[in-house]
């Protein structure tokens, strides 16, 4: 063997080169995709206390840097139509928060939402009740004055549409979330459609996360004249 790696010195070098770069070339993919891993937006859409209408939806972010949250939209599905509504009154919540003796919606905060932080969208009966009585109509179908009450029997899915800034990307990034209505011997069961939070950060995905900011903010801004 001795011999033969004399006589074949540059070859063996070469292969002793080829093997080294074969090598960095793998800690430099597993670097980058831990890199990316860090950098990439995690926004979760969670509910709490329950499966009923009194159960909370929290929006945590999960992501390693800040997030801002430009809007939360509320689409509201039945068998006869679907209304949206976009969330105003939430509250944020920070990891380091004194929550009190009562719950995390006595508080109140402005900003970025840190790493760990969430907001709290509202319990399902106060957000559906804040749709009112225009979503009522219109997902019943009818012409008629409805109240947000008749709505509930009627409700098949709440879908819930985030819209946020993330420093990684130049664009909004979003996350979406379905949960499923079920009609009980008494009220409704509420529960997600599917385990986890649906991440909308691809290009193409990006391009709806910016048809749901349009719906938020459907008037045009005219610079300040």
């Amino acid at each position: 063997m001795g011999s033969w790696l004399l006589d074949n010195a540059p070859l063996a070098a070469n292969i002793a080169s080829l093997l080294m770069l074969l090598v960095w070339l793998f800690y430099t993919l597993i670097f980058y995709r831990e890199f990316r891993r860090q950098r990439r937006p995690l926004i979760i859409l969670h509910q709490a206390r329950g499966y009923d209408l009194d159960s909370t939806c929290l929006l945590v972010n999960l992501s390693k840097e800040p997030i801002h949250v430009l809007c939360v939209l509320m689409r509201i599905r039945t068998e006869h139509g679907q209304y949206t509504k976009r969330l105003r009154d939430f509250q944020q919540v920070s990891p380091d928060s004194e929550l009190g003796s009562r719950d995390v919606q006595t508080i109140l905060k402005q900003g970025p939402l840190i790493s760990g932080a969430f907001l709290v969208l509202g319990t399902f009966r106060e957000m559906l009740d804040a749709a009112g009585e225009d979503a009522a109509r219109t997902t019943l179908g009818t012409t008629e004055d409805a109240s947000p009450g008749e709505l509930i029997p009627a409700l098949r899915e709440i879908e819930f549409q985030a819209v946020a800034l993330h420093g990684a990307y130049d664009r909004p990034v979003g996350a979406a979330r379905t949960f499923v209505v079920a009609p009980r011997e008494r009220g409704v069961r509420i529960q997600p459609k599917s385990p986890l939070t649906r991440p909308m950060s691809s290009s193409s995905e990006r391009r709806q996360v910016g048809k749901w900011l349009e719906e938020c903010f459907p008037e045009p801004i005219d610079g300040g004249r």
